[in-house]
């Protein structure tokens, strides 16, 4: 998803009727992303649920969300829970094997870091943009009231696992069609 006005990486992102977002550098390239076009934007948890239910990167909603939560996305598109994140692996072949398909076939996946390189065969063409080794995107899903689920991929890993993300790290959003 690339939405929003882009802010400063330190700046924080903020609950004031304005998407934010940062275009961070790709680590492996070291190349800045101007204007987030090769990778999208990266938003804290917060920000990619658009404060609902009085969410943010320091509180869980209240009540907790149920159904579709559109944060950012478009409308008819809602962001990931992990329930959907779950289908997608299961139809991947599982979620120890379910990231190779999820990876673009973008060298920096085949590194020095074990070969857990991607073939998108799934389409979903996930690139390698937070680091060298990972990346990661959003799911609806607070933990508690600093932490939120998040889809990771590794470049060690030919799978696709959840890792309970701090709040206030920005990552990617990739919606999901109501």
């Amino acid at each position: 998803l690339n939405i929003g006005t882009e802010i400063p990486n330190m700046t924080s992102q903020l609950n004031n009727q304005i998407i934010e977002k940062y275009c961070g550098p790709n680590y492996y390239y070291g190349i800045r992303d101007s204007g987030c076009i090769s990778y999208g934007g990266y938003y804290q948890w917060g920000e990619a649920v658009q404060y609902l239910q009085g969410a943010s990167n320091t509180t869980s909603p209240i009540p907790s969300f149920t159904g579709n939560v559109q944060g950012i996305c478009p409308i008819g598109w809602h962001l990931p829970s992990e329930i959907e994140w779950t289908t997608l692996f299961n139809a991947l072949g599982g979620d120890s094997i379910a990231g190779i398909s999820l990876k673009s076939t973008s060298l920096a996946w085949n590194s020095a870091y074990g070969g857990g390189g991607g073939t998108n065969s799934s389409g979903f063409n996930a690139l390698p943009s937070l680091s060298y080794v990972e990346t990661g995107f959003w799911s609806s899903n607070s933990l508690r009231s600093s932490d939120a689920k998040a889809l990771d991929l590794a470049s060690f890993d030919i799978g696709a696992r959840f890792d309970f993300k701090n709040k206030a790290f920005s990552i990617s959003v990739r919606c999901i069609k109501d």
